[in-house]
């Protein structure tokens, strides 16, 4: 028993790492989606919701980690309008009902980070940036450390002058970009977007060491070069620059919109430190494509018989399909529609359709049948895809019939059977009567022995 209890210990042993590290992953926000305490999604500029008490935050983390659980450690300035406090605590990860950016809704499992800060009195307006330290186990005893950074712009407290006009201002009055929608060609063909954005200085001052930088807020769309900002010495009051920056959409870019962002980090003539910031949106036109595995049909059905099908749909491409299902049309089987539901990009569903055999419509009831299997999805804008067809035949086979002789022959059977039955029943009770007298037998003699002593 001993030796077991080892054995067991130790198979244990060697796959508890293998299961873990099964679950190990990264965490990642989730850009396309509105949850609970959002009004925009990320890729849409989600912006935290500021009062004159306190700054609402939502951080929506997605991803896979051991144990399903994770550890948050905000941090942000120390000088910034925020209270200070202990606000380390754990986030599980959860199912949450939540819209795309097309409106619909979703169901998504998540770790949705929300942090409510006290805002000190007379806190300055300005943008300010909370990052959120994250840690948790990658797997089975490996720690994982991730850091995200959202900036939270107060605008509804006091100004950083006496007198509020008298500051260099930053404001991007304008921003373009081309084009405004990437289509697949474009991106397989390493084709570029072009932002193009135009700052003035509507302050009263001289904005000075302005650093102008341009950025994406998903890893959909990257810069094309390291180099991502301009540097101006100064920028004069109702002076105007123009920046361009040149982004690559990925092939395998989510469908959807995309948000991209210019920002510019400035200072006053008294050094103290001011920043601008403009939001622009580009969408990916990825086309919906699903694969619907080969379904196996029976070469021969009889009627009367049901048969199982197995259907199997893939998604390979970048953009979601919405509302699959799918119809078999075939003469002579009786079967309902197939829903398998909404199909993410790299997702795959499953479902099993049961059809019924009857007959044929038309004078003969029987034989050679054809069908086919339809498959119909939409995109995100509603509009129905071209549907994917699957097409097979079979042979439709009359029930077996019994003929007078051999209903006969089977009532035959059926009363030797019972006769044979019965025999075996006599044969049995015979042998219980025998055994019973025996043993009275043995008893009686045995009580006579016992007398006789």
């Amino acid at each position: 028993m001993k030796k077991f209890f080892a054995l067991l210990l130790c198979l244990i042993m060697l796959t508890a790492p293998a299961l873990a590290f099964a679950s190990a992953g990264s965490l990642s926000i989730d850009t396309g989606h509105v949850y609970p305490g959002m009004e925009k999604s990320f890729a849409e500029g989600y912006i935290p919701t500021v009062t004159d008490t306190e700054a609402v935050i939502v951080l929506p983390l997605i991803g896979r980690t051991y144990g399903s659980k994770i550890t948050v450690e905000p941090e942000f300035p120390e000088e910034g309008p925020f209270k200070t406090g202990n606000y380390i605590f754990d986030v599980a990860e959860k199912s949450y009902t939540v819209k795309n950016t097309s409106g619909k809704k979703d169901t998504v499992k998540a770790y949705l980070v929300k942090l409510e800060l006290p805002l000190r009195e007379g806190f300055m307006n300005g943008n300010y940036s909370v990052t959120f330290n994250v840690s948790y186990s990658a797997s089975y005893g490996v720690p994982g450390q991730q850091s995200f950074t959202v900036r939270v712009p107060i605008e509804n407290g006091r100004g950083d002058s006496s007198d509020a006009g008298e500051k260099p201002l930053i404001l991007f009055e304008s921003g373009t970009v081309t084009p405004e929608t990437v289509t697949p060609e474009s991106v397989s063909g390493g084709g570029e977007l072009t932002l193009k954005v135009t700052g003035t200085n509507i302050g009263a001052r001289t904005a000075r060491n302005i650093r102008v930088t341009g950025a994406s807020q998903d890893g959909d769309i990257t810069l094309t070069s390291d180099l991502n900002g301009m540097f101006i010495e100064k920028l004069e009051p109702g002076e105007s620059f123009e920046a361009v920056f040149l982004f690559r959409a990925s092939r395998y870019a989510a469908r959807g919109d995309h948000v991209l962002t210019a920002a510019a980090e400035y200072e006053d003539d008294m050094g103290s430190p001011h920043s601008a910031e403009g939001s622009y949106r580009v969408y990916v036109d990825q086309q919906v494509e699903l694969v619907l595995d080969k379904i196996e049909f029976p070469e021969a059905v009889t009627s009367g018989e049901s048969v199982t099908l197995y259907i199997s749909v893939y998604n390979p491409s970048c953009a979601t399909a919405y509302n699959v299902h799918g119809q078999l049309q075939m003469n002579g089987m009786i079967s309902t529609s197939v829903y398998l539901g909404d199909i993410a990009p790299q997702e795959s569903a499953q479902k099993e359709l049961l059809v019924l055999a009857t007959t044929l419509s038309g004078e003969n009831k029987y034989g050679t049948t054809y069908g086919s299997f339809d498959l119909t999805y939409y995109d995100d804008k509603g509009m129905q895809r071209p549907f994917i067809s699957q097409s097979f035949n079979s042979e439709l086979t009359e029930p077996m019939k019994i003929t007078d002789a051999e209903k006969e022959r089977m009532e035959q059977e059926r009363k030797e059977q019972q006769t044979l039955s019965q025999w075996w029943i006599s044969l049995l009770v015979a042998i219980a009567v025998i055994v019973v007298l025996v043993a009275l037998i043995l008893i009686a003699r045995f009580a006579r022995l016992m007398k006789l002593k």
